[in-house]
């Protein structure tokens, strides 16, 4: 029952109805929630940190007002897709008596809001979130039309009895009937018996009427006969559903997921197609990037039995649970992680190793070997949660953000940034943690490699 009431809970706290982001988002400007909400009011002496000569080479300024503002950071980004460099601010600014929403991507201003709507997100809008979707799928579609027919009066005709037992009398010395088991022999001998009796009354009730047939209107359309994955003019499959698909900056590594109309459910890298159910996947799950694009794998949650369900009701604080990854070369590899995981837990090297952070111990695992440990924070003991982990192109360049706006190393040493919601993108080929950061009335992203 406890393990219930903890799944019903994570269900109805994980997942967000775009409603359920605008109502986010004006509590947050009317300062109900303060972890995702920065504001420039009051602004103490001691805040003024870009007033100093340390911002140099740190620091770029990408937005100024002459009103009070505040960062909504669950609806900004720092990073668009495939460009590293590139991001999107939103923020609520307060002139006299008037609050709007501002918008700003790559330094510019595209729209300012009275009232907030979910397609005004850059970060949260469809189009962003499927514009692999949009740039590389193509759906194809078939057009069909049925003529329309005219309306007719059918006449039945009445069985001869005589006939038909002889039809069946034959059928009984083909090599079709002897081939029949002996149940199906009995079955057909009694049918034979009872065909006299059901011939007689279909002959009495149902002969030699007439019935009328209405004509039918025609019918034209289209519909979708499957989507095809083309990336730089080359054609990689065709698939009968949209299939999750992975794109490398450069175009030159594409990783597929999908139903593919020839091959089944696929986890393809490039023109190599590995058929899952043949690896014992379903294809529940999801494919995982390493930062820069050009590495990915395919992982899913291994399903458990029946006595492994019962055994967790019995050991509730150490249930664990088995991810199963796929790699591009086709190697498998199991990981048992902490019951409170999720995929989002695992982060990929640019080796294509996998990495995963015990957020109950601290562990470092790479290809689920121990390769290091993060002390652990009494005071922030969410701060190993998936969010927080920050890592570049191999495990040794890993950190995690806390609370205070510190980044934090695995040999105990801490940075203080006073960052909120750091991300690391690649840019020029370099792993590169940025933030955003509110000083006065100006915003500004900060950028420091590994």
């Amino acid at each position: 029952m406890k393990s219930m009431i903890l799944l019903l809970t994570f269900i109805a706290t994980s997942f967000l109805a775009p409603a359920q982001i605008l109502n986010k988002i004006k509590n947050k400007v009317s300062g109900g929630d303060k972890k995702t909400n920065e504001s420039n009011a009051p602004v103490s002496q001691k805040d003024l940190w870009c007033k100093s000569d340390t911002i140099t080479g740190i620091y770029d300024k990408v937005y100024a007002s002459s009103g009070r503002i505040s960062i909504l950071y669950d609806e900004s980004c720092l990073g668009l897709g495939s460009d590293g460099q590139g991001y999107s601010i939103v923020l609520s600014e307060r002139n006299g008596n008037v609050t709007e929403y501002v918008v700003i991507v790559n330094g510019k201003e595209t729209g300012r809001y009275r009232e907030m709507k979910n397609e005004y997100l850059p970060c949260h809008s469809a189009a962003v979130a499927s514009a692999n979707q949009n740039r590389y799928i193509i759906a194809d579609s078939t057009r069909v039309s049925v003529p329309a027919t005219q309306a007719q009066k059918v006449t039945t005709k009445s069985i001869d009895v005589q006939r038909a037992q002889q039809g069946m009398e034959l059928a009984k010395q083909t090599d079709e009937y002897k081939k029949l088991s002996p149940e199906e022999k009995k079955q057909f001998d009694e049918m034979m018996k009872n065909m006299p009796g059901m011939a007689n009354e279909y002959n009495q009730n149902l002969a030699n009427k007439t019935y009328e047939i209405p004509g039918q209107q025609g019918v034209s359309g289209a519909y979708v006969s499957g989507y095809r994955v083309v990336v730089n003019r080359k054609e990689y499959g065709k698939f009968s559903t949209p299939p999750q698909l992975l794109v490398s900056p450069d175009e030159k590594n594409v990783f597929i997921l999908g139903y593919d109309l020839k091959a089944g459910l696929v986890f393809q890298v490039n023109d190599k197609k590995t058929a899952l159910q043949q690896k014992g996947f379903n294809g529940s799950g999801k494919l995982i990037a390493y930062a820069a694009g050009n590495k990915a794998l395919y992982t899913e949650m291994k399903q458990k039995t029946a006595a492994e369900m019962e055994q967790d009701m019995k050991d509730y604080e150490n249930i664990q649970y088995t991810y199963r990854f796929l790699k591009a070369d086709g190697g498998l590899t199991e990981l048992k992680v902490a019951a409170n995981s999720s995929v989002d837990d695992f982060k990929v090297t640019a080796g294509g190793s996998i990495v995963y952070v015990n957020p109950k111990t601290g562990d470092i695992l790479v290809d689920g070997k121990k390769q290091g440990q993060f002390p652990l924070n009494r005071n922030d003991p969410d701060a190993l949660r998936a969010g927080n982990i920050l890592m570049g192109d191999s495990p040794d360049k890993i950190c995690y953000y806390s609370s205070d706006g510190s980044l934090n190393y695995p040999n105990g040493s801490k940075k203080e940034l006073g960052a909120i919601r750091p991300a690391v993108n690649t840019i020029n080929g370099r792993s590169v943690i940025s933030w955003f950061r509110l000083c006065g009335n100006e915003v500004y992203r900060g950028k420091m490699s590994f």
